[in-house]
């Protein structure tokens, strides 16, 4: 009777120690209290030029709103660009795979120094920049253009898209 007892009490004890990890892990899993960061970025390349150009270049540009104080941020880095003399968020056109309208030049090298060696760029945009960046963007609109001496119609090009991620 007492070997029956505590083998009772034993398997109560593995079965509370196996439901609070289960608890911890379901918890780890659990989004729902954490801060969500939405962030919209754009992933460009030579393929998603219009039309497709071959080239080794590739950049990563990033949004990053703040709606308090009514300013976006730019950010942009790439690798094998070379000449850079442009960086313009343009609209998507009619159809998917076509650029439209310009919306705002986001760098110019007439304008501003060189993009350094590293391939990083960031810039503030505030009051009407600001204003025609997040229509465009928040809208599912906007599409990142890089233009080069080599490529002036553009060389690499991406859709911005919504990611959101957990902190």
């Amino acid at each position: 009777m007492f070997l029956r007892q505590k083998l009772q009490v034993g398997a109560f004890v593995a079965l509370v120690s196996l439901g609070s990890f289960s608890l911890q892990t379901t918890q780890a899993k659990d989004v729902s209290n954490r801060a969500a960061v939405v962030r919209w970025s754009a992933d460009l390349s030579g393929k998603q030029e219009t039309p497709a150009v071959s080239t080794e270049a590739k950049a990563k540009a990033e949004f990053i709103f703040d709606f308090q104080t009514k300013t976006a941020k730019f950010l942009m880095t790439g690798e094998n660009l070379q000449g850079v003399s442009k960086i313009l968020l343009l609209s998507k056109g009619p159809e998917t795979n076509l650029k439209g309208a310009l919306v705002l030049t986001l760098y110019n090298a007439g304008e501003t120094p060189l993009i350094p060696k590293l391939g990083a760029y960031t810039k503030m945009f505030t009051g009407s920049a600001f204003e025609k960046i997040a229509n465009a963007v928040l809208n599912g609109l906007g599409i990142v253009e890089i233009t080069t001496s080599t490529h002036p119609n553009g060389e690499i090009a991406g859709a911005i898209e919504m990611r959101k991620s957990y902190q």
